[in-house]
């Protein structure tokens, strides 16, 4: 993780830029201007990392895959994305992994957050769940490929079941376009099964 954050900064170190010292904001709200080490470094810290994997219990369906290699990239941006948000809400973006000074706290919390996307269907955020989701509103089947409109209406579903916080909601804008106007009503409404009625049962 060190290695990635020295290349993020030797990056904008080189970079060629008409405002070197432009200023960047990131991973929830940090901002500085120029090249700074610590920052990168605190940053990949506090970034959750999902990637293909393989050897994992069967998707359900008939091909029972158990790998997502080469087509469950945008599945793992959405849980990136997802529990980034989740770690983001429930911690802020004081925390760093590794940081010997976190309260015990803090680092269940973590645990707990990233054992909700584990790859096993017992995972409210799952490969396996997501793919089930995917199916059950998209007529997806194995080794299709998800968009990101995809992928974010799969754990739209898949959130709307496990609420992890109070009045977790998660807005899909399918048109790619978002209406400032309309999201405080869109935050205050949560539905309980999704606009597509998938229901635990489902699962």
């Amino acid at each position: 993780m060190e290695e990635v954050a020295a290349r993020a900064a030797n990056f904008l170190r080189g970079a060629p830029s008409s405002q070197p010292h432009h200023k960047i904001w990131m991973a929830g709200g940090i901002e500085f201007e120029g090249p700074n080490m610590e920052f990168w470094s605190r940053a990949a810290f506090r970034t959750v990392w999902f990637s293909y994997r393989r050897d994992f219990p069967p998707i359900e369906g008939p091909q029972r895959l158990t790998t997502d290699a080469g087509w469950g990239c945008t599945l793992r941006s959405a849980q990136m994305m997802f529990s980034q948000c989740l770690l983001t809400t429930l911690l802020g973006t004081g925390w760093k992994l590794g940081d010997n000074k976190l309260p015990a706290g803090v680092t269940s919390t973590i645990c707990e957050v990233i054992k909700w996307f584990a790859d096993t269907p017992d995972s409210p955020y799952s490969i396996q769940n997501l793919c089930k989701a995917g199916n059950f509103i998209l007529g997806k089947n194995g080794t299709d490929w998800y968009s990101p409109s995809h992928a974010a209406l799969a754990m739209q579903q898949l959130v709307a079941i496990h609420k992890p916080c109070a009045d977790t909601t998660v807005q899909v804008f399918v048109d790619n376009t978002i209406y400032v106007d309309q999201l405080p009503s869109f935050c205050s409404t949560v539905s309980e099964a999704g606009p597509h009625n998938f229901t635990s049962d489902a699962l």
